[in-house]
């Protein structure tokens, strides 16, 4: 997830996965950035390319986190295929912006699944502890 002000030229940049997710990593990069001076009227968002819903099983434990971090919210971020459950991260991020006063004409998501574009993408999810890393890189002109 990449967060900015485009006017005061800060950025901040963060692995929103589900441990991040559910520690607050959105309002944590937030907080930063208004420290360099940022205001989060003024904040824009990108979410790049993540594992979605259609292949991030979910269960157990960890289903029960997300359902108790956003209790308004379980039918959004839990979806139901096959007779399995599938965890929103998309949906999650979104909400955690909407939160710290992005709103959504100012945030882009990445269309792709890297769990389903294998050609593209390594997942972790998908392929275990054998994959390489996705980076980002971010400039203000």
């Amino acid at each position: 997830m990449i967060l900015w002000d485009e006017y005061e030229q800060v950025i901040g940049i963060a692995h929103a996965g589900w441990q991040g997710v559910l520690d607050d990593i959105v309002a944590e990069t937030a907080d930063m950035i208004e420290e360099y001076g940022g205001r989060n009227y003024r904040f824009k968002a990108h979410i790049g390319p993540s594992i979605r819903a259609c292949c991030y099983d979910i269960f157990g434990d960890r289903q029960r986190l997300f359902e108790e971090k956003f209790p308004a919210h379980s039918s959004e971020i839990i979806h139901e295929h096959d007779g399995e459950h599938t965890l929103d991260l998309v949906a999650c991020v979104r909400l955690q912006l909407r939160e710290v006063g992005v709103t959504d004409e100012r945030i882009t998501i990445h269309p792709d699944c890297t769990s389903c574009r294998a050609e593209k993408y390594d997942s972790y999810h998908r392929d275990g502890k054998t994959y390489t890393q996705l980076i980002s890189s971010v400039w203000i002109e």
